[in-house]
């Protein structure tokens, strides 16, 4: 599972006593997505939980794991790709650097679906490794690129320095969960009760944070 606001209903749950009153005990473990794709793959974590464009690019390979999300807390991210003010389109992007947190960290997965989206190869934009979502707006804010991906509350604060909203990443046909449980099919199966019980934990540990 990956560290975000997201993550809480699992800790409340636990430490609230949901899943043991279902008679199990889990162990939550942090890892970049990259890696706990593919501890799930290898059989070591029954299900992960974290941004799906890991586990969506293993179910799309030629030779796809027999992989299958079963859950999500959220059904829309709302991330915005969030640009200079001298940028007026995505295709004037082409030759230009987007800030991102990490190679192929989630962020820049969303930023290449824009430009695919839009008709722009990715292969004709720069990538440049700038950190977090505060990072990569100083790195904005310094020009020193042309625009990332960023939260609600972050775009909003660019766009209120002059900075411009391009595009979304959700559209009304193409809705993108911040964080999905995934699981191999084979533990869906041997496992179904369990895993519902977990997820009705964690549906009780949403509740909780929610009061």
């Amino acid at each position: 599972m990956y560290i975000g606001s997201t993550m809480l209903p699992l800790w409340i749950a636990r430490e609230e006593g949901y899943f043991a009153s279902r008679g199990f005990e889990v162990e939550l473990i942090w890892l970049q997505s990259t890696l706990s794709t593919m501890a799930l793959i290898a059989g070591e974590a029954d299900l992960i939980y974290g941004t799906p464009q890991e586990t969506l690019l293993a179910m799309a390979a030629k030779s796809a794991p027999p992989l299958i999300t079963v859950g999500s807390l959220e059904t829309n991210s709302k991330h915005r790709l969030v640009v200079s003010p001298n940028i007026q389109s995505i295709k004037d992007l082409v030759g230009k650097s987007l800030a991102t947190s990490r190679p192929k960290a989630a962020d820049e997965g969303y930023a290449r679906i824009i430009l695919r989206r839009f008709g722009v190869d990715p292969s004709r934009v720069t990538f440049l490794s700038a950190g977090g979502q505060r990072d990569r707006m100083s790195a904005l804010r310094a020009r020193s690129v042309q625009g990332s991906v960023f939260n609600t509350y972050n775009s909003l604060i660019l766009e209120e320095l002059g900075f411009k909203r391009l595009a979304m990443l959700e559209t009304d046909d193409f809705p993108f969960p911040p964080a999905t449980f995934t699981t191999r099919r084979q533990t869906a199966s041997a496992k179904r009760e369990s895993l519902k019980a977990f997820l009705s934990a964690v549906v009780e540990g949403t509740r909780k944070q929610s009061r």
